[in-house]
């Protein structure tokens, strides 16, 4: 009876390191150009937002 129950946590073991192998190379491929794309958007993102802003009080002071 023991025998049995050692089968299928060997076999899931086995499987689950595959799986961990390849999503630790595409993890650590994917997020570098996430979290990059991701500082880039909010960049331009901070620069659009002062540039409106900017633009708006000049609006303003001119009217």
């Amino acid at each position: 009876m023991s025998q049995k129950p050692l089968e299928p946590p060997r076999r899931k073991n086995t499987k689950k390191p595959r799986k961990t192998r390849i999503g630790r190379v595409e993890r650590i491929e994917v997020p570098t150009t996430l979290v990059l794309a991701s500082k880039v958007s909010e960049r331009e993102s901070i620069g659009n937002r002062v540039i409106e802003e900017l633009e708006r009080m000049s609006d303003g002071g001119c009217g």
